[in-house]
């Protein structure tokens, strides 16, 4: 089961999740990227819980944040998720 997009205001938590099934340990790494940026660690484990906004964000970069997990398993397999959108609204 691939993560959702996800839309919110800063200071709202963000909750997602993997599902992924294969031979000997699994490992996640959920990354975000940021315009100018490469992709950053965001967190790991197969459930993603974080508060936004996240470090380095800027709403002058655009609201609109790219999220994926890369799972990995004890052989060194890797797979990528979906590219998922975390869309952030400025408030009121």
């Amino acid at each position: 089961m691939q993560p959702e997009n996800k839309s919110g205001y800063p200071g709202w938590t963000y909750v997602d999740s993997i599902t992924a099934i294969g031979e000997g340990t699994l490992t996640y790494r959920w990354e975000y990227q940021l315009k100018k940026f490469a992709w950053q660690l965001l967190g790991t484990g197969r459930i993603i819980t974080f508060e936004t906004p996240l470090e380095g964000y800027a709403f002058d970069e655009g609201p609109k944040v790219p999220i994926k997990c890369t799972i990995t398993n004890s052989f060194g397999c890797t797979i990528e998720s979906n590219i998922v959108i975390l869309d952030l609204f400025a408030g009121i």
